[in-house]
Order: C-alpha cells, then sequence, then structure tokens
C-alpha cells in the first residue's frame, strides 16, 4: 500500500500537491529570523527584561529561519 501513496505522490504534479506556497514558506522563514535579531537587540539593550535568555531564545529564533531557509534551498536543488 505504501509503494502505491509513493507512486501516487511522484505523479502529482507540484502545483496540486498539499501545503502552502513556497513564498508563504519562505516569508515566514524570513520572519522568524528577524525577530530572534530583534530578541537578541532588545536583550543586548537591557529592554523588555528579557536579560540572557532573550539572547537564547533570540538565538534560537534566528537559527530556525536560517535552517529553514536552507532547507527551502536544497529541496529547490533537489526539485522537490
Amino acid at each position: 500500500m505504501s509503494a502505491d501513496c509513493e507512486r501516487e505522490a511522484e505523479s502529482e504534479p507540484l502545483a496540486e500537491r498539499p501545503g502552502p506556497p513556497i513564498t508563504v514558506v519562505r516569508v515566514l522563514a524570513i520572519t522568524t529570523a528577524v525577530i530572534g535579531v530583534l530578541m537578541i537587540v532588545l536583550a543586548l539593550a537591557g529592554g523588555g527584561g528579557l536579560g540572557s535568555y532573550g539572547v537564547l531564545v533570540g538565538a534560537f529564533f534566528v537559527a530556525a529561519g536560517v535552517v529553514r531557509l536552507r532547507l527551502i534551498q536544497i529541496r529547490a536543488r533537489a526539485g522537490l
């Protein structure tokens, strides 16, 4: 049964696959990274009571956005 699903997924055109358009995913990844940078800046400036945890969480957001953008690039090169 899984072989049937795989064949069906391979034959299905990209436009008909479920999920949001790639531009939406790209914008969300960039937004995530920008929010992380803003959190780091606010934490280092001492605003918002974020402290050192703000830098840590901001770095996590930046990393998540960058990794997502990299995965988008890899999938685009592979044609997926």
